[in-house]
């Protein structure tokens, strides 16, 4: 205000309450600039809704684009995947999903890397993970220790999404067992009745599976869970940590917020240690 610095230069040894409210003038004021700085300048939130897009799968083109060409590039028999592999194929869902205007920058920030939990000898598409990297200032309030607690929630939502891959190709997959070597067996004149046997036994399962349900049944849950985490958790979280970003007032109101979201993510999905 303007008439601080008349009353700095004014006040008097003993003037306690008088220097508590100029200190806390001033107080206020670096912090005003500084939240106006971080979110303007150095664009918090843009940060804050890009991590919900790819590492909270907020963009579902980008999480599909994700999945396909990860199961095109890891077919059975296939070469092993490595962590170059998973960088090309994330830069490349990631130039399918974003505009050309943002994609320099989101490639530049989301990058591959392992679930921190991932144990030695384990093949890189079962540890795979994405973390997003943030500059200074940002990182005093997007620390390593919320990052993992992201890249935590990324990789419980990336097993759900593979398991309902699973399950959706599964039926094809079975339905082609069961008739599996039919032409060949006629075509070579082998033993029809020990074909017929196999592919009797190969159908069984496969209605009677559907018969009980089973795939059903799975498919249910994981279409239910998938929404309970994506809507009710983390969609509902955000717009409490959107609503108190923009209101925080100072630094510890925003690393506040950002904790907080994230716990809270954690604890509704029991993911908390």
């Amino acid at each position: 205000p303007p008439h601080l610095p008349r009353r700095i230069t004014s006040i008097e040894y003993g003037q306690w309450e008088d220097l508590e409210e100029i200190v806390g003038a001033l107080a206020g004021e670096a912090n005003n600039a500084l939240v106006a700085g971080l979110l303007g300048k150095y664009d918090l939130m843009w940060h804050c809704r890009a991590m919900k897009r790819f590492i909270l799968f907020g963009q579902g083109d980008f999480v599909r684009h994700l999945l396909d060409l990860i199961a095109d590039s890891a077919r059975p028999g296939g070469a092993q995947l490595y962590h170059h592999n998973f960088t090309g194929i994330v830069e490349t869902a990631i130039r399918a999903s974003v505009a050309p205007s943002e994609e320099a920058q989101i490639r530049n920030r989301v990058g591959v890397s392992k679930f921190d939990n991932s144990r030695e000898g384990d093949e890189f598409i079962s540890a795979f993970s994405l973390e997003y990297k943030v500059d200074s200032p940002l990182n005093a309030i997007i620390t390593d220790d919320a990052m993992r607690k992201y890249k935590r929630i990324f990789n419980f939502l990336w097993g759900i999404k593979r398991v309902e891959q699973a399950l959706s190709t599964s039926w094809h997959r079975a339905s082609g067992l069961a008739g599996i070597g039919t032409n060949r067996v006629l075509a070579h004149g082998q033993d029809r009745g020990e074909h017929k046997k196999l592919q009797q036994f190969a159908l069984g399962v496969v209605y009677g599976a559907s018969n009980l349900g089973i795939q059903h049944q799975m498919m249910h849950f994981i279409s239910n869970l998938q929404y309970y985490v994506m809507f009710e958790v983390i969609e509902c979280s955000w717009a409490e940590f959107e609503a108190e970003m923009l209101a925080a007032k100072d630094l510890d109101q925003l690393i506040s917020a950002q904790n907080r979201l994230l716990d809270l993510v954690l604890e509704r999905v029991i993911l908390v240690e």
